[in-house]
């Protein structure tokens, strides 16, 4: 699960078409933050736990409404993706757009992982939804399943035969909606989920195909996920929250249900970036560390502040992080930290 700052667009979109439906928007927008003003910027970014708990409060919403998650993800045309949309339509294949669409999909609303292989000579668009909280793993699984049906049709222009369909949910009661979107009978309760086109199709031309769009739209896509990254990665937060609260840092399931997501997805996040929960402990221990000694605290009070039960454990920890003591550590500071008001 994609944890960088993502357009509002997303959010305009499911909150209109619930709406149309009778739905009032006041419930929809509650507890996450987003304003009906933000809904109508079209240049608004909202944090990853807001359009989460948007999609909760809609799923509870229009439960009364039979595959509404279907509906919705036919609302999610090419245009709507911005320069991402651009990038897959002016591909020179279908293999090419679904190559360049995985790489840069953190630019999209989705939340699920997505990858492709081919099986038995079909093209398989796997979606793993497993990191996804339950109560809103039916609905996106409609919405995003739909919304690749949909990608595909605009991108090509016309309608590509699905060789298969499976769904790792349980058969709905509406599951004659499935059928009449993707124009067969899908497999429900299965290991996994996928949408698959015969592998022939993949190196069909697109209709739209500009390799100099490509190139530009593509760059612009490598730049805007670097920008969004340097600017909320998910090591970050998790420092800003160590942070808060030296000495009783909390445990990653902790940080990870704030985040609204599994320990595990937060591992792999973390592991992306080049980290871990640990390190990053280590980090923030390491920074308050040095700012406690060149305030002039003792080592055993720099040790309880940082959670260490023993003096010794930190003065270990303290010498794996600057290759010296805390003592010579002060000494190396000089004049600039404070003088020790206790021994």
């Amino acid at each position: 699960m994609d944890t960088c700052r993502r357009s509002i667009n997303s959010a305009r979109i499911q909150t209109e078409l619930a709406t149309s439906y009778g739905v009032a928007l006041e419930p929809l927008l509650r507890n996450t933050g987003i304003t009906p003003e933000m809904l109508q910027q079209p240049d608004s970014e909202i944090e990853l736990s807001q359009e989460l708990q948007l999609v909760k409060n809609l799923a509870h919403a229009t439960a009364h409404l039979p595959g509404f998650g279907l509906e919705a993800g036919k609302h999610y045309h090419l245009t709507v993706y911005g320069i991402w949309g651009f990038a897959l339509a002016s591909s020179p294949t279908i293999r090419a757009a679904i190559d360049l669409a995985l790489r840069y999909i953190p630019l999209t609303f989705t939340l699920a992982r997505f990858r492709l292989a081919e099986v038995n000579g079909e093209a398989r668009i796997y979606m793993d939804d497993s990191d996804m909280p339950a109560e809103i793993r039916q609905y996106m699984l409609e919405r995003d399943i739909a919304g690749i049906q949909n990608l595909f049709y605009e991108a090509m222009g016309t309608s590509i035969p699905l060789e298969s369909v499976q769904f790792s949910c349980a058969e709905p009661p509406y599951a004659e909606r499935f059928t009449a979107l993707f124009g067969r009978q899908p497999l429900f309760g299965q290991a996994e989920t996928y949408i698959a086109i015969d592998s022939c199709f993949l190196n069909m031309a697109l209709p739209q195909a500009n390799e100099h769009t490509r190139q530009m739209c593509e760059a612009m896509c490598r730049e805007l996920l670097q920008k969004r990254h340097a600017r909320s990665g998910l090591s970050s937060r998790i420092r800003d929250r160590l942070a808060q609260s030296p000495g009783q840092f909390p445990d990653m399931e902790t940080v990870a249900a704030e985040l609204h997501m599994t320990s595990r997805s937060l591992r792999r996040h973390l592991d992306s970036e080049g980290t871990s929960f640990r390190a990053l402990i280590d980090e923030i221990r390491a920074i308050l560390a040095e700012q406690a000694i060149r305030e002039g605290m003792t080592v055993e009070d720099i040790a309880g502040r940082l959670g260490y039960t023993e003096a010794s454990s930190f003065i270990q920890a303290f010498k794996r992080w600057k290759g010296m003591s805390p003592k010579a550590y002060r000494v190396s500071l000089g004049g600039s930290a404070r003088v020790v008001r206790q021994q």
